[in-house]
């Protein structure tokens, strides 16, 4: 943070160089899973292409939910140190291991849940099954888009006030 507050650089690129590394990090991931998923008799089809859009739905969440979270985590420590304990507890909410459930509690919280939509999205078109989350796959993807600008402009306001009052 004392770096930071001496260096004339745009906050931005922080973000970016964090998507870039997550975008490296997929790329090798990708690169192990492929043949893995072969082994398992799912060779990889012409449907695998749209496949990795909604994995890029996923990760565009993902970085939605870090940077809305980051000016807040900065002000407050608390945040960073109640993630690692929460975040395993929600992991459950979202269909990684288990089916979709179509009825019951469980699928009416897997519906409020941003994640679970484009996981089962891809899920689906490696697996060749029907995708029948539509119309919850549109209503997150508009949230999503308005949030990301919304946690940009957060991140554009705080970021230089966090640092003032961290180098003071």
């Amino acid at each position: 943070m004392s770096m930071m507050t001496n260096l004339n650089f745009p906050r931005e690129a922080i973000v970016l160089a964090d998507v870039y590394d997550l975008i490296f990090s997929f790329a090798l991931k990708l690169i192990i899973l492929i043949p893995i998923l072969w082994v398992l008799g799912y060779p990889p089809t012409l449907a695998f292409i749209p496949a990795f859009f909604a994995v890029v739905g996923l990760i565009i969440t993902g970085l939605v939910i870090g940077v809305g979270l980051s000016p807040i985590g900065l002000l407050y420590s608390d945040i960073g140190k109640g993630l690692p304990i929460v975040l395993p507890f929600v992991m459950y909410l979202t269909p990684v291991i288990y089916p979709l459930r179509e009825q019951g509690t469980l699928s009416a919280l897997q519906g409020f849940n941003p994640v679970t939509p484009f996981l089962e999205q891809a899920r689906s078109l490696m697996g060749g099954y029907a995708f029948t989350m539509q119309k919850e796959m549109w209503i997150w993807s508009a949230i999503i888009a308005v949030s990301f600008f919304l946690a940009l402009a957060a991140i554009r306001i705080a970021l230089p006030i966090i640092v003032e009052r961290s180098g003071s």
